[in-house]
């Protein structure tokens, strides 16, 4: 009888720490605003958009006309060869994993995705500033097949989300 309160103590306490986590990154996080080469060769700006939301997230482009990410120009939301996390974006459903240490030796955190396609990959974060500030981890170069596949193992400090 002792052993079975306390797996259920335990077992209760684990659900707790995942919620918490999962509560730390609900909300929508936005990119800084940057240049890129947009799809007819011309230069736009853009903030990458991440929205979580209890376990389903949802990940669009917001594009401006000018170079401060002001004038507001359209959503992209079919991601073709995005940017933000494989070929096919990363909306759908998310769920937060164990805690890790990266190969800087910083504390992240597992985020394993899985795609409106049925698509699994995973992720690392971290939360800064009052959890105001999210860093997701380092993605392969575009031309690197082969890591695709890989959870990332160090954060990109380049990139940081800002909470909105």
């Amino acid at each position: 009888m002792r052993i079975f309160s306390i797996l259920i103590l335990f077992i209760s306490l684990a659900s707790c720490e995942q919620s918490s986590n999962v509560t730390e990154i609900q909300g929508e996080w936005r990119s800084q605003c940057e240049s890129i080469i947009g799809t007819s060769n011309e230069m736009i700006s853009i903030h990458k958009v991440l929205i979580f939301s209890s376990n389903t997230s949802s990940h669009h482009i917001n594009e401006y006309s000018d170079v401060n990410c002001t004038v507001f120009n359209k959503k992209i939301t079919t991601l073709g060869a995005d940017e933000i996390s494989g070929s096919e974006g990363v909306n759908g459903t998310y769920t937060i994993g164990q805690k890790m240490v990266t190969s800087n030796g910083v504390d992240a955190t597992h985020l394993n995705y899985i795609t409106t396609r049925g698509r699994e990959f995973g992720d690392i974060y971290l939360l800064q500033n009052n959890n105001t500030t999210l860093f997701l981890g380092e993605k392969c170069p575009t031309n690197d097949l082969s890591c695709t596949h890989v959870r990332p193992d160090r954060l990109n400090y380049n990139k940081p989300f800002t909470k909105k």
